[in-house]
């Protein structure tokens, strides 16, 4: 639950589109959405990290800014130069990955990470 405060801001947000599967449910109880709506219009600014969070929201009537991924703003404080070449990619998930098979995707992004280390990680 959330208190709002004259301060209130969304930074970087995603949003979940209501067709996709395993979402779908959260938005067919009209009442918890409404709520949610309500809440929402409370945030002096809300940011999204791109132009299909910002459509999904219009469509309900909320205003909100692209600002991008604010992980993508981040940046190394004392850039050095890296010797060990290695790899590291996340994959953070709310229970649903994309594709619908975790194996899958997984052995997916093994295989990027391996043809990765293959390429001359200078010319990246």
């Amino acid at each position: 639950m959330l208190r709002p405060t004259t301060y209130s801001y969304v930074f970087g947000a995603g949003v979940k589109d209501p067709v996709f599967y395993g979402y779908n449910d959260i938005f067919r109880d009209r009442w918890k959405v409404k709520v949610m709506m309500e809440k929402l219009r409370m945030f002096r600014l809300i940011g999204v990290r791109g132009n299909i969070s910002q459509s999904l929201l219009a469509k309900w009537g909320i205003h909100s800014e692209v600002i991008g991924d604010p992980c993508l703003s981040l940046r190394i404080s004392n850039p050095s130069k890296k010797s060990d070449r290695k790899i590291a990619i996340s994959l953070g998930s709310d229970g649903i990955l994309w594709g619908m098979n975790e194996e899958r995707v997984f052995r997916e992004v093994a295989k990027v990470c391996r043809s990765l280390r293959k390429k001359d990680m200078n010319s990246l």
